[in-house]
């Protein structure tokens, strides 16, 4: 029974089944120092499996108590649920950007296809629908639980998040493609690599930071952007209810006749981008695979390369060095500014939301900050030659931990500063709560984590997980440290000490790892 559903080697489908399966083997584990395990961990696989039941309790409770869908939903819900997928829309872009970069540039694999038997037509089309199901599997994990549990209860119209989910990753999917290429095509593969990264990380937040960025107009200035816009939805208006833009929001909602055009824009979009940009693939390919890189005089080299004495000075602008050359961190590292960028605006505002904005600066500052110790501590390139160097590990540390807390500190302390000139006691508090936040990570990072490679900045939570549940907790405390100081007076100290526990439970495990 099993041979009957084994594809031939060669086929599409046999390709398309390898890339599922390197999809899967993406999220196992890659530990430095033990053989990487193929696919899912088990760990993952439960955590999967939890996540689903949880999400289909949820479904069940919450769908329980809503009246059933029905052909003709509440225009405002359509537009509201239309707001929401364009949100998501923004998030699987980013996804789709980063994983066409991927598919190009750092999988190494497909100069290696091209030379294959198989036709360059169907290696470009199996991978391009590899990326539109790495995209939609995120969404459809948390969100495919409601059509199940509506086809369980006879609200059968729920099933319409299938064909919206997978019609906006194709169209994610399709732009981030034609997007890479073009940018391959106009700055060629080197730049096209670091420019990618950057715009899927901008592309992700750019309408959570629209909102927030609407959020800080004066009232009256909101009042007159509303009323300019609100023609627009109104009946008759350019974006009103039988508008095609809200057509993925009432596919959502079950009805059939969207559902039916989105599904088929989505498959003579996928196929005019399969069957057209194909040739610029492959030329992308070449270029990856065959970009010779610039060898620099040794003039030049010497001309800007100068070596000065101080230990310190060398280990930080080498690091900085190593970050700026880095594009796919260089994009994970300014998401999470971008996510900071809130926070500063309200805090500026008049000091709306003080005490709230003071802890999430707070708590983001700490994450930042751990992000950088783990990449230049951790995930050091060359740690037997730092061994090697004449010069004690201790002070090789301290440069390091100086590396990645200055550049966090330079950002955050013209911000604690004015908030200091307005409310001196705020700024106090916040400064000491960042300052506690960056020593205990630093602490955390240099007593538990474990030689990485750079490229697992986003899943070093799957390959330590203590550590990371350590310094989430960390950071957590000293941002309720300073919400409970600011807001509730005392509750502060129930934040200092949880950050001294988990600081000791971090001392403890390094002293049983020891």
């Amino acid at each position: 029974m099993s041979a009957r559903w084994q594809s031939k080697p060669g086929s599409s489908l046999w390709l398309f089944r390898h890339e599922w399966r390197m999809f899967f083997f993406d999220m196992g584990d890659d530990k430095s120092g033990t053989k990487p395990k193929r696919g899912m961990p088990l760990s993952g696989k439960l955590l999967s499996l939890l996540v689903l039941a949880v999400v289909h309790a949820m479904a069940w409770m919450v769908l329980r108590g809503l009246p059933a869908l029905h052909d003709q939903p509440d225009p405002m819900l359509v537009m509201a649920a239309g707001v929401a997928l364009a949100v998501l829309f923004s998030m699987m872009l980013s996804m789709a950007l980063n994983r066409s970069v991927k598919a190009l540039f750092e999988r190494g694999d497909l100069d290696l296809l091209l030379s294959s038997p198989m036709p360059a037509q169907s290696i470009f089309t199996v991978r391009l629908a590899s990326i539109v199901l790495g995209v939609a599997f995120l969404f459809l994990l948390f969100l495919s639980p409601f059509a199940h549990v509506g086809l369980l209860i006879g609200q059968w119209r729920w099933l319409g998040i299938y064909p919206a989910i997978l019609a906006l990753a194709v169209l994610a999917s399709c732009l981030a493609m034609v997007l890479t290429l073009s940018l391959v095509k106009w700055l060629g593969a080197r730049r096209t690599k670091t420019v990618a990264h950057m715009l899927g990380a901008l592309s992700g937040a750019v309408i959570f930071l629209g909102f927030q960025l609407f959020n800080q107009f004066p009232e009256e200035s909101k009042q007159r952007v509303i009323a300019y816009c609100k023609p627009w939805i109104q009946e008759g208006g350019l974006f009103d209810q039988h508008s095609l833009v809200w057509l993925p929001a009432r596919a959502l909602f079950g009805a059939w006749q969207p559902a039916l055009i989105i599904s088929a824009v989505a498959l003579a979009l996928f196929w005019l981008t399969s069957r057209y940009t194909c040739r610029f693939f492959i030329h992308g390919v070449q270029q990856s695979v065959s970009a010779p890189t610039r060898a620099r005089p040794v003039s030049e080299l010497s001309a800007r390369l100068h070596f000065r004495q101080g230990l310190y000075r060398n280990v930080m602008y080498k690091e900085w060095r190593l970050l700026l050359r880095d594009p796919q961190l260089l994009s994970q590292i300014a998401l999470q500014l971008l996510y900071l960028l809130p926070a500063v605006f309200l805090l500026l505002k008049n000091g709306i939301l003080l005490p709230g904005m003071a802890a999430t600066m707070t708590f983001l500052t700490c994450s930042l900050t751990g992000s950088l110790i783990w990449v230049i501590v951790a995930a050091e390139d060359a740690p037997d030659l730092l061994r090697s160097a004449p010069v004690t590990a201790r002070h090789v540390q301290t440069a390091k931990l100086l590396a990645a807390c200055l550049p966090v500190a330079s950002l955050v302390l013209p911000l604690i500063v004015w908030l200091s000139i307005r409310q001196w006691q705020a700024g106090l508090i916040t400064l000491l709560g960042c300052s506690a936040g960056m020593l205990s990570v630093a602490c955390i990072h240099l007593w538990l984590s474990k030689p990485g490679n750079r490229n697992q900045l986003n899943r070093r939570g799957q390959t330590q997980l203590s550590v990371g549940i350590i310094e989430t907790l960390s950071c957590f405390s000293w941002g309720g440290m300073v919400l409970g100081f600011l807001a509730a007076g005392s509750w502060g100290w129930i934040g200092v000490l949880t950050g001294i526990v988990t600081l000791g439970v971090a001392w403890l495990l390094k002293i049983e790892r020891s």
